[in-house]
């Protein structure tokens, strides 16, 4: 198991709790093969630049460690989510 950071960037379409419980999902996802570290909490910011005509999201980093040949599994199932603007998984 390697430790990973996941930060990614949400959707204002959703409201509040509903962003609380896609981050639930999103941290069951990892849970299911791995072990969640540390996860910040969320919080709504102005983008620099507009992402999917979206000029707001919520930004969430998770630290957690994962197997590193399921890695890909995982970025696949995080780019099939609609409501992620972007991700980014770095090795910590």
């Amino acid at each position: 198991m390697r430790s990973y950071n996941l930060t990614f960037l949400i959707t204002t379409k959703l409201s509040e709790e509903e962003a609380e419980e896609y981050i639930k999902k999103i941290e069951s996802l990892i849970s299911q093969e791995g072990s969640i570290l540390n996860s910040e909490l969320k919080k709504k910011i102005n983008l620099a630049y507009e992402i999917k005509k979206q000029k707001e999201a919520f930004l969430k980093s998770i630290d957690f460690t994962f197997p590193e040949d399921k890695i890909s599994d995982l970025k696949n199932s995080l780019q099939k989510e609609e409501n992620i603007l972007r991700f980014l998984i770095n090795k910590i």
